[in-house]
């Protein structure tokens, strides 16, 4: 197939006004890649969304996923195969239409895992950068207000005649966080930008982007694979796989009403208990049949009847267990839940988590209570249906 030959300044319609609409609007995007074997990869897959404005929305998923190649076909930095793609209400790519804007048109701001600052230049010259390659001429006087200005909100405010050899990793991305943050832009798009600073400064900084975000309002478009750092910043998170999304949704809804197996493994640890349906009622709970007993819970892939086979999916921090007072059961039902016996406790601190044979199942249970169970206690395995995903396999 021979490549549309894109313009490479923007059309007339880039000079259209900015609309109330979403700040980003992708549709129908999709990125092929050739490789090494000569076969084809879909990278991202016919994915379509909004931004909307002030929104800090994540892409999450594991390397490989196509998050990346989406953000860089946002930035422009990467041409899709097909589809189109508007930011604050002006085309910037439309295949159809054989427009391509260039990344410098895009009225947006970039921050990358590697920080990409230039060594030869002071952070005061690194921040200023983008103010003195504008269309719109500032003054010397204006464009040193905005560095410091720009500076002091990431709080290295004296520190802007260093060079970025002299500072640590997490001041070197503070300056990438200034630099973007400086030009003013609607919209910032951040790859992986925490993934290579230790974990306490991650935190610190996690934190920090929160607040800037919410006090500024600008919209963020936001990569990780961490599912720990997409909850803790979105507003709303986008769990990829093979280039597609496969939910899309606030951190709750992701979290405690995943679609699917991958879903909910993907952002969280989970107990899996295999079984059989046999029945589902008009409010979409369902019980199932397993091998240690039933268990109810909320249905949540599509098209699951009565007769198949599924995966009862519930959260370690929502089950209780509790010394059983009855005979040791191992692996059976009882009018207050599985029986089990506590194979191993591991204190972490905040919790406790117990592994609880139960059967043939290996069940974990995170405790916060002072109450210990000793290794070798009988106990009783209880899990509220609220809090049971009826998923496929």
């Amino acid at each position: 197939m021979v490549a549309p030959a894109y313009v490479g300044t923007p059309t007339a319609a880039t000079a259209d006004p900015p609309t109330a609409g979403p700040i980003v609007r992708v549709r129908d995007v999709r990125k092929r890649f050739r490789r090494a074997d000569g076969t084809d990869t879909n990278a991202v897959d016919d994915v379509s969304f909004d931004v909307a404005r002030g929104e800090f929305l994540v892409l999450l998923g594991p390397s490989g996923c196509g998050k990346t190649t989406l953000l860089r076909m946002i930035a422009g930095l990467e041409t899709p195969d097909a589809g189109s793609v508007e930011i604050d209400g002006v085309p910037v790519f439309d295949h159809a239409r054989r427009l391509l804007v260039p990344p410098e048109k895009r009225r947006i701001s970039m921050i990358f895992q590697s920080y990409a600052l230039w060594p030869h230049m002071t952070v005061n010259q690194n921040v200023a950068y983008p103010l003195e390659n504008r269309a719109e001429k500032l003054s010397r006087a204006e464009i040193a207000s905005r560095v410091q200005a720009s500076l002091d909100l990431v709080h290295i405010g004296d520190l802007g005649r260093q060079y970025p050899g002299q500072m640590s990793g997490g001041q070197q991305q503070r300056v990438a966080l200034a630099r973007a943050l400086v030009a003013g832009t609607d919209l910032v798009l951040f790859d992986e930008p925490l993934s290579n600073v230790d974990a306490k400064v991650r935190e610190q900084l996690r934190a920090e982007l929160v607040s800037m975000q919410r006090e500024l309002g600008f919209a963020a478009v936001y990569v990780t694979h961490d599912q720990h750092e997409a909850m803790g910043l979105a507003h709303r998170i986008a769990v990829m796989g093979e280039g597609r999304f496969v939910q899309l949704g606030s951190p709750r809804d992701i979290y405690h009403e995943a679609n699917s197996r991958y879903v909910a493994n993907f952002v969280g640890t989970s107990n899996e208990l295999p079984g059989t349906v046999v029945a589902i009622d008009a409010s979409g709970q369902a019980t199932v049949e397993t091998d240690i007993g039933p268990i109810h819970g909320s249905v949540g892939s599509p098209q699951i009847a009565v007769g198949d086979r599924v995966i009862a999916l519930f959260r370690p921090e929502r089950v209780r267990a509790v010394p059983r007072t009855g005979p040791p059961a191992n692996g059976t039902a009882s009018s207050a839940g599985f029986g089990g016996t506590v194979n191993a406790a591991l204190f972490f601190g905040p919790h406790t988590e117990y592994h609880v044979q139960c059967g043939a199942h290996l069940l974990r249970v995170w405790s916060n209570t002072r109450t210990e169970l000793p290794e070798g206690a009988s106990v009783d395995i209880t899990v509220d249906e609220a809090d049971v995903r009826i998923l496929r396999p």
